[in-house]
């Protein structure tokens, strides 16, 4: 077990071994999570076991056990996300690792440079010609157009995506969109639950034709892959 202690807020994460190693249909891990005083206990798909290996391992990318991709996100909500719609529609593809730039779960702020800093830890790394990196839509340039400026390459090869406008909570399809104003109001917990119900209830044609850029940001990064 890890956990983490700050406040009252804290993460705990358990392994559970697989007790019928012939028999496939059961999850071998389960997540025991605690945030803000709230327990719960949640299976951990085939999508979402690197990420929980991930975190025992130190946030490593020299230690894990290699996936075929990496894909940097901002926050702990694009993981949920995308681990679910990946697990839901896309299980044949290869296996890509979802990782957030801010490993707080809480967090509703985000800030560029955790992202820059995520990519730090994979640029002298095998992957630093195949892994992709998706965020919301900056408003204060500054910080982005020095990045893309130290590492061209990501933009020239299209493993750079930023949103045309806005955040992941506005680009859901109805009935789960968000507005801008709401975004604003939001928890970081309360942008978790919400993806997780919109990675849950989104279908894959709902996926790829209303949330474009997310779709092509999994499908470079399949193009990329090992």
């Amino acid at each position: 077990m890890q956990s983490q202690g700050l406040g009252t807020k804290f993460l705990s994460i358990t392994i559970l071994p697989c007790w019928w190693p012939m028999r496939t249909n059961y999850s071998c891990f389960s997540a025991l999570k605690k945030i803000d005083r709230q327990t719960t206990v949640v299976p951990i798909g085939s999508a979402g076991k690197p990420s929980v290996i991930y975190d025992l391992l130190g946030g490593s990318p020299p230690d894990l056990l290699l996936p075929r991709n990496f894909i940097i996100v901002e926050g702990a909500s694009e993981v949920e996300f995308l681990n679910r719609v990946i697990e839901r529609h896309y299980g044949p593809r290869p296996r890509l690792h979802v990782i957030p730039a801010n490993r707080d779960m809480t967090a509703a702020r985000r800030s560029f440079a955790l992202v820059d800093r995520a990519y730090r830890h994979f640029h002298e790394s095998i992957y630093t010609n195949r892994l992709m990196i998706l965020i919301d839509h900056q408003q204060q340039r500054e910080a982005v157009d020095n990045f893309t400026a130290a590492y061209p390459k990501l933009i020239e090869s299209g493993q750079f995506r930023e949103l045309a406008k806005g955040s992941m909570e506005e680009s859901y399809p109805a009935p789960w969109q968000r507005a801008a104003q709401q975004v604003q109001g939001m928890s970081g917990q309360q942008k978790i639950v919400l993806a997780r119900q919109v990675g849950e209830g989104i279908s894959q044609q709902q996926f790829e034709e209303e949330m474009p850029e997310f779709f092509a940001t999994l499908v470079r990064a399949w193009e990329l892959a090992f």
